[in-house]
């Protein structure tokens, strides 16, 4: 089942298999932590094509569904393939072509389960998912049956955005491959983000620890600028690998709801690896404000009495409602705005 590690996602493979503390896109987040479902605000379809090494080629579908109050739903699918290869018995002689594929299933759900009253972008959220793979090679044919579970935390930190995640993938039972029985491809990940302001464009630092059950750990860091929010510049680093360490960079093109992801990467002696990736957002966003202090109830209705004071041009009773508005909720931007409109009314 080791065709599960292989990075799905374009974007996250550019920065340097990093994400766990981060994901925030469905391809993403079906792949490295569940959790980061819950923290998105449209539906959103993915779809990544792997032209991998040694003619392998392994393709990725995900969907995601963000409620406003059962949290989010997702699905993905992987289909790994091998180009047909000679077969042979144990005398040597040629006995036709060999096929070989891989697929995996994955239901995943998310959602908050704490977090600031004003944004419900951030907090933490928690993931699942149940797996169903399936490795085939000529006649042989196995199962296994996994789990992923995954934690992500988001707040505001000075001008930014810090996130800390983490997440075990691919728990289960081994599988039995004819009459010997493979190890687990079970991972864990923990990874840490810090998104900010860069010119006005989102600059992002990532960092993952990957530490396999049955091999060495890896340690992994990436970076991405989002120029003007259409332009999205990658690069990244993963060490300590068995396969394919080093260096990994990519692009990505944003235009509103349609974006396009592409890395390429260095697996020594195999060659380079090059991953697409299209992604759509469609459908309306769910509403991520959250339901209203009680202060935040009052000034609603404040300003609700100042728009009728307002349109009989009793403007003096309506600036009082809405300063009494202000106090109970200051950064409230309908009082401040109708506020300077009422005084302009006032002055003339």
């Amino acid at each position: 089942m080791d065709f599960l590690k292989i990075n799905a996602s374009p974007r996250s493979l550019a920065m340097g298999e990093t994400g766990a503390g981060l994901s925030d896109d469905a391809m993403s987040a079906t792949y490295m932590n569940p959790a980061g479902i819950a923290r998105l605000v449209y539906p959103e379809a993915s779809f990544s094509y792997n032209l991998w090494v040694e003619d392998i080629s392994l393709q990725h579908f995900s969907y995601a569904h963000p409620t406003r109050t059962w949290g989010s739903f997702g699905v993905s699918g992987t289909v790994l393939q091998v180009k047909k290869f000679e077969g042979y018995d144990n005398s040597g002689n040629r006995v036709g072509d060999v096929k070989a594929m891989d697929f995996a299933v994955k239901p995943v759900y998310a959602r908050r389960i704490l977090g600031p009253a004003n944004d419900l972008r951030y907090g933490v959220f928690l993931g699942a998912a149940f797996k169903f793979a399936r490795e085939e090679l000529d006649t042989i044919r196995t199962n296994a049956s996994m789990a992923d579970a995954g934690c992500l935390a988001m707040y505001p930190l000075g001008p930014g955005v810090f996130g800390f995640g983490g997440a075990a993938l691919s728990l289960g039972r081994t599988n039995r491959f004819d009459i010997q029985r493979d190890k687990p491809a079970a991972l864990y990940r923990m990874g840490l983000s810090y998104t900010l302001p860069v010119f006005g464009d989102p600059f992002v630092l990532a960092g993952d620890v990957k530490m396999p059950v049955y091999d060495e750990f890896s340690y992994s860091a990436g970076l991405e600028y989002g120029l003007k929010r259409i332009l999205f510049v990658r690069g990244g680093f993963i060490s300590r690998q068995a396969q394919g360490q080093g260096w990994r960079v990519g692009l990505g093109i944003k235009a509103k709801f349609l974006q396009i992801d592409y890395a390429i990467s260095e697996y020594g002696k195999w060659g380079y690896s090059h991953l697409m990736g299209l992604s759509v957002k469609f459908g309306e966003p769910i509403d991520v404000t959250p339901a209203r202090t009680p202060n935040q109830e009052k000034a609603f209705k404040l300003i609700r009495r100042a728009k009728e004071f307002f349109k009989e041009s009793r403007h003096y009773e309506a600036a009082l409602s809405l300063n009494e508005a202000l106090d109970l909720d200051p950064n409230n931007r309908e009082a401040l705005s109708l506020l300077r409109e009422v005084r302009d009314a006032l002055e003339r």
